[in-house]
């Protein structure tokens, strides 16, 4: 994969016999210590919503306090029947993890225009923020196919969705297979990081297990968007047999 990404740090934990779940651990356990290594006083962070994020944080054990940290929540509020998902609620306990500071706003994640998207976003949100954003020097996230997109928008976005060429996403910004931007029937309405923003991010960590991601993970490295990526083996094959047509055995 670095002969292939060779701009990206992509660290790869060996899965070959253990169950999904234990993979899912081992990539999420190593995560968490790669940020306890990059943290510091000065750090400003941000991290996306979903399952990912959530199991990461459960393996957090900071090796110590940093109250001159930040975290912060860069994407508006989706309509989530787990809460403890969203981005507000783990911004919240990592600032709780480090003993640090953090900052959250409660904006919807989609709204019905792009008139009132940028209404939002000058009016709603203090003049503070924006300076805040362009301070975040590291992002955690991961990488989302269509699938799941089915439970937070309404069934005419979904099927909006479905009909680009859109692969998965990271981060809110949806791409083909080749890494390409999508501007999707959404694009305009959701409360959420940039493109050009998320680039200006110096430290941008991708986390994802499970071959079913395959497609929509490829799709991300081929875009440049992370500098850091930690995947489980099956996960690397199943990547490397989309580039080079079914090579490797799982």
């Amino acid at each position: 994969l670095r002969q292939y990404f060779p701009e990206i740090a992509i660290y790869v934990l060996q899965a070959r016999g253990a169950s999904l779940s234990a993979s899912y651990d081992m990539v999420c356990s190593a995560a968490a210590d790669y940020l306890n290594g990059i943290i510091s006083n000065k750090a400003v962070l941000s991290v996306s919503r979903g399952k990912t994020m959530c199991r990461v944080l459960q393996f957090l054990n900071p090796y110590q306090t940093y109250p001159g940290m930040l975290v912060l929540q860069l994407s508006g509020l989706m309509d989530q029947k787990e809460p403890f998902y969203e981005e507000m609620d783990l911004v919240r306990r990592i600032a709780e993890a480090y003993s640090c500071h953090y900052r959250c706003f409660a904006l919807p994640y989609i709204v019905s225009s792009k008139e009132l998207r940028d209404q939002l976003l000058q009016c709603a949100i203090p003049k503070e923020y924006h300076a805040l954003m362009e301070r975040v020097s590291i992002l955690f996230s991961s990488v989302s196919t269509l699938e799941p997109w089915q439970y937070g928008l309404e069934q005419r976005d979904y099927q909006d969705l479905l009909a680009t060429n859109a692969v998965g996403s990271f981060e809110d910004i949806f791409l083909d297979l080749q890494g390409n931007v999508i501007q999707t029937p959404l694009s305009d309405r959701l409360i959420a990081p940039t493109e050009a923003r998320i680039h200006g991010i110096c430290n941008r960590i991708c986390v994802a297990s499970g071959g079913y991601k395959a497609r929509a993970l490829l799709a991300v490295l081929r875009s440049g968007l992370p500098t850091t990526a930690f995947i489980d083996s099956n996960l690397a094959i199943r990547i490397l047999n989309l580039i080079e047509a079914d090579r490797y055995e799982i």
